[in-house]
């Protein structure tokens, strides 16, 4: 390797780079830097003939064509389109800003080279070992890519938003097409924290599609839904026979209800002994019968509601 200064204009861009798009904003402030403070970390290029090609560091070559640079620093390294794939690999993933489908297909890139280069199929320690990452990571990876058509066609509609990786493996394990995409939509509009997409996802996995539609469209708690879809499926009442936008309004004035008990009949547990002027074995066995009853009552409770009724 070594450091040099060549014309801009002898670096050829060619199309094995992982990313695809460059945020604008922060283009432009790369490009003031480099006016004002020249490229302070060099490109990394392997020569090809009497110019050289790009291995890493577009971004910064782009601003310094911007910055109307004559010369710029690079780094030459002596690889060859395989080696240079794993060098824009390890430089993406220390910088850690690659989109999901980027960084999918940047990884799948390393692995088929190497397995190309190999003759064979790699196992999942080789994977870790050649990319750094564990099996699952990179299983979680490539999920992303499954969903390729999906992605795309939302971050179009959208103009982006998808940049949740672990949203995005977990959006994989949606099986209907048109139910994925709501989700997806929904994420991209940022109507929804990460957490509360990611932790949405199990309960749309598990219910019909009426009830995921409201739990997307933020009509119905996941918690709410999971006892609604436990409800029919122990009934063996088919979809679409209950009414359950009614059903829903009569379970939650069911928990006002047993949350009012509830609490009323705690509140009364610690004086029975007193109040019915009996024994305290006899007071403790009644007390012992009650908080059963509170214990019950309330696990209904959080099955409606998804909390316990004595949460603040």
């Amino acid at each position: 390797m070594e450091l040099k200064q060549v014309d801009v204009e002898k670096i050829r861009i060619v199309g094995t780079q992982p990313r695809a798009d460059f945020d604008s904003e922060k283009m432009e402030e790369l490009v003031e830097s480099i006016k004002e403070l020249g490229l302070v970390q060099p490109v990394v290029v392997r020569e090809n003939g009497k110019g050289y090609i790009l291995v890493a560091g577009e971004r910064r070559l782009r601003a310094s064509r911007k910055a109307k640079q004559g010369k710029v620093i690079v780094m030459v390294v002596d690889a060859d389109e395989q080696k240079s794939r794993r060098i824009q690999w390890a430089e993406n993933e220390m910088r850690d800003d690659l989109k999901p489908l980027e960084r999918a297909h940047a990884l799948k890139a390393v692995i088929e080279d190497e397995e190309k280069k190999v003759g064979r199929k790699l196992s999942e320690k080789e994977k870790e070992q050649l990319t750094g990452l564990k099996a699952n990571t990179i299983t979680g990876i490539f999920r992303v890519l499954g969903i390729e058509d999906d992605i795309r066609e939302v971050e179009k509609a959208r103009r982006g938003g998808l940049t949740d990786s672990r949203i995005l493996e977990k959006a994989a394990s949606l099986e209907s097409k048109t139910l994925r995409k709501k989700f997806l939509t929904k994420v991209a509009m940022g109507d929804m924290s990460g957490k509360q997409a990611r932790e949405m996802i199990p309960a749309l996995n598990k219910c019909d599609p009426d009830l995921a539609d409201k739990v997307i469209s933020g009509k119905m708690a996941p918690s709410t839904a999971r006892c609604h879809q436990e409800a029919r499926e122990q009934s063996m009442i088919p979809a679409g026979a209950i009414d359950y936008q009614k059903m829903e309004k009569s379970l939650m004035k069911l928990s006002d209800d047993i949350e009012r008990q509830t609490l009323a009949v705690q509140i009364a547990v610690d004086s029975l002994p007193k109040k019915l002027d009996m024994d305290e074995m006899t007071g403790m066995a009644i007390a012992s019968s009650v908080k059963t009853y509170i214990l019950t009552l309330d696990k209904l409770f959080q099955r409606l509601t998804g909390k316990s009724a004595f949460e603040k």
